[in-house]
């Protein structure tokens, strides 16, 4: 369903696929993700995800959950946040009130059964025949049962978890109480350790091997960009452009808030996925309104080099894009045409765009390595060691190289600012003969006239000197 909706790529469809997928992670029923809000939300920095406290409708208790970085695009709860944050984060229902929740979901607090709102958007794609909607049919999901419903994530959730590990970890997640099993469970509280093996098979990670507690996956990140010189400044004002976080949006998620690290984790996603996506045609109005940030709002050293030149060749602009103008006008071209910076050897912002994604995806996959390397995960081990360990070389490669290719395009630079000068210097000319002998002369009269004026006004030379043939005194000789 994920994929469906990515291929329609319509702001709707950004925030349905969104919602599903908070409702998977959550294993919740069908209506709990309506009060999800950002304030009851926090980064855990140990086990790298997003901690939030949901209340469960059906037993009057708070659960927590935890949303992590999936496997692929499609099971990520960061590209689902960014691709709604960069479709929808201008919606009138989603700007922020001091006066009122920050709700993530502010639409399903208008209906009194969300899970329905959920559920109709799901049947929407089951094929035209079989009741979807014709909208959708060019991406119809024949293995769809008929009578799907949100409430069916649920239970579909706990039952993929339960394949993998002990109950106590599935209850973990779901919320369900288990005192009435054993008295034991009055005495064990749900922990953040113990939502780790459920969260990484709901995001499409290999489970933990039997019974054993683990680390949750690690999100791309941004900061990779910081050894090609990509600056902070620069990384922040990339994700404030590409999200249009200001003072309408939600404080969490502003720069030194709490969920900041969410907005640099759902940007650093978007990059890592943007050539595979672009490619394939997924949410094409994001990839264009990534394309358009990277360049205007100096969201790299790259933009910040397109803007400088822009000026002159009437490439891409620097401003910033205003909240009410859309993705699409934002974008220049679909191929990221235009500027003509130099980084990483390229002109191209889609090119340059797709080298960035590529060293966070290096990162991303070394990070990543104690799920994906890990004796009984179902993996090569070896194989995928030698892939990060690649991958990590290639990192380090291409930086070396970044830095040779900035190094050679600077000193071209001074070499030609260089013959410039020296240019200018022979098209002067040499200064004339008379007037350089001239000079201490007309140097030492201007003193000597200056001295005359001090001592008061005299009609003629000063004692023991004749004034030059031709002249009155030496204020003519000044003169």
């Amino acid at each position: 369903m994920a994929e469906a909706w990515s291929k329609m790529g319509e702001p709707e469809d950004a925030l349905n696929k969104f919602q599903m997928i908070c409702l998977w992670l959550a294993a919740g029923r069908s209506s709990e993700t309506a009060w999800l809000s950002w304030d009851a939300m926090d980064f855990d920095v140990h086990y790298k995800c997003v901690i939030a406290e949901l209340p469960q409708s059906k037993v009057s208790e708070l659960k927590l959950v935890a949303f992590m970085a999936g496997s692929t695009a499609d099971s990520c709860f960061f590209v689902a946040v960014g691709d709604d944050m960069v479709m929808n984060g201008g919606r009138p229902s989603a700007l922020y009130s001091s006066s009122s929740t920050p709700w993530v979901f502010p639409e399903l607090q208008a209906h009194n059964t969300p899970g329905t709102v959920i559920g109709k958007a799901m049947r929407a794609l089951l094929p035209k025949e079989r009741g979807g909607s014709a909208k959708k049919s060019a991406v119809a999901v024949a293995s769809l049962p008929d009578n799907v419903a949100a409430a069916f994530l649920r239970p579909g959730a706990a039952n993929f978890m339960a394949g993998a590990m002990p109950a106590e970890f599935v209850a973990a997640v779901t919320g369900h109480v288990l005192n009435n099993r054993s008295a034991l469970y009055e005495y064990i509280d749900v922990t953040r350790a113990l939502l780790m093996p459920g969260a990484v098979v709901l995001a499409g990670w290999q489970p933990f091997p039997w019974g054993r507690l683990g680390r949750g996956s690690v999100p791309a990140s941004l900061r990779v960009l910081l050894t090609v010189g990509v600056t902070e400044e620069q990384l922040e004002l990339f994700v404030d452009t590409l999200f249009t976080l200001d003072s309408a949006s939600p404080p969490q998620l502003r720069r030194d808030c709490a969920l900041r690290p969410v907005a640099h984790a759902a940007a650093a996603s978007l990059v890592m996925y943007y050539e595979k996506r672009k490619e394939q045609g997924l949410m094409a109005k994001v990839q264009d309104r990534l394309l358009a940030s990277w360049t205007a709002g100096s969201g790299s050293r790259a933009a910040a080099a397109f803007a400088s030149r822009s000026s002159s060749s009437g490439g891409y602009s620097s401003a910033f894009a205003s909240r009410s103008s859309s993705s699409s006008s934002s974008s220049s071209s679909s191929d990221g045409g235009g500027g003509g910076a130099y980084f990483f050897g390229v002109s191209s912002p889609h090119h340059v765009l797709c080298r960035c994604g590529s060293l966070i995806a290096n990162k991303f996959h070394a990070d990543n390595l104690h799920l994906t390397a890990c004796e009984g995960h179902g993996y090569d081990s070896s194989a995928k060691v030698v892939e990060a360990v690649t991958g990590v070389s290639r990192v380090v490669t291409e930086s070396r190289q970044a830095t040779h290719e900035l190094n050679t395009h600077l000193q071209l630079r001074i070499a030609a600012l260089e013959e410039r000068i020296v240019s200018l210097s022979l098209r002067a000319g040499p200064a004339p003969a008379a007037a350089t002998a001239a000079a201490p002369a007309a140097a030492a009269a201007s003193a000597a006239a200056a001295a005359s004026a001090a001592a008061g006004p005299s009609s003629g030379a000063p004692s023991g000197h004749s004034a030059p043939s031709g002249h009155s005194g030496y204020s003519g000789a000044a003169a």
